[in-house]
């Protein structure tokens, strides 16, 4: 058991509450990993006089923050992208000329595993030191199902090597790769057939998410993907949705 002290200011974030809940000199105990008693400093009693002590130094202690949307593992640059988007090009203009999306699946199918596990890092690191402890991570820059893989087990690795929480999301239908240009539907049909299966057979991921715009997928092949990967308990007596047109 390990007692913070000399917290300038705690952040309770009670539920609720239309503020952090601040509290000054503060402290903070925990065990196991679980937070078990926070609180003013002054009404720590003598109950944990035995444990441990560390000290805050004054500054301010705030909860974990989760990132719930990111791709840690890709590879390539589109700040050129960025500027054009603040001077008013739309996105789906970018996109049409290659663009977007299918920009950075380029940069990242070239790349090696060494360097996307390396991107990630740094960019997991980067996070940690704002204050994120938790971490969706996406795939969505590979797409064909080896590609996918590559980035699940980057992440798997990835987890393993850091302090922060990484939680897997398979996101294949996230733009239909220019080798199924002509025919999306094979590729809704090898994400629900092939990819959801092996994935979920190699547990990679705790998550599937389907990118529904004008551009990428409709709400009839996000259907279709989700079907495929719902326990049939839950889902058999909804409606089967049509497949893509």
């Amino acid at each position: 058991m390990t007692v913070l002290t000399d917290i300038g200011q705690l952040a309770m974030c009670p539920a609720g509450g239309r503020d952090a809940g601040l509290v000054d000199d503060a402290a903070l105990v925990w065990e196991d990993g679980r937070i078990v008693w926070a609180g003013p400093e002054a009404d720590l009693g003598g109950q944990f006089a035995g444990a441990r002590r560390e000290s805050a130094g004054g500054r301010l202690v705030v909860p974990g923050l989760v990132d719930c949307h990111t791709h840690l593992a890709f590879a390539g640059d589109r700040s050129d992208e960025f500027v054009e988007r603040l001077r008013g090009t739309p996105y789906l203009e970018i996109a049409a000329r290659g663009g977007g999306i299918l920009s950075t699946v380029r940069a990242t199918r070239a790349a090696s595993d060494a360097e996307l596990a390396e991107g990630a890092r740094q960019r997991a690191h980067a996070m940690l030191r704002e204050g994120v402890p938790t971490v969706e991570a996406k795939t969505g820059y590979g797409l064909p199902l080896a590609a996918e893989l590559r980035v699940l087990r980057v992440y798997r690795q990835l987890a393993e090597d850091i302090p922060q929480r990484i939680v897997p999301t398979l996101l294949a239908a996230h733009v239909v790769p220019p080798e199924f240009a002509d025919d999306r539907d094979a590729y809704v049909r090898l994400i629900a057939d092939e990819m959801i299966p092996a994935v979920a057979a190699g547990g990679l991921a705790a998550f599937l998410d389907v990118f529904v715009e004008e551009g990428a997928f409709t709400t009839d092949e996000a259907r279709a993907i989700c079907w495929s990967a719902s326990p049939p308990a839950a889902s058999r007596h909804l409606p089967r949705p049509a497949r893509s047109r």
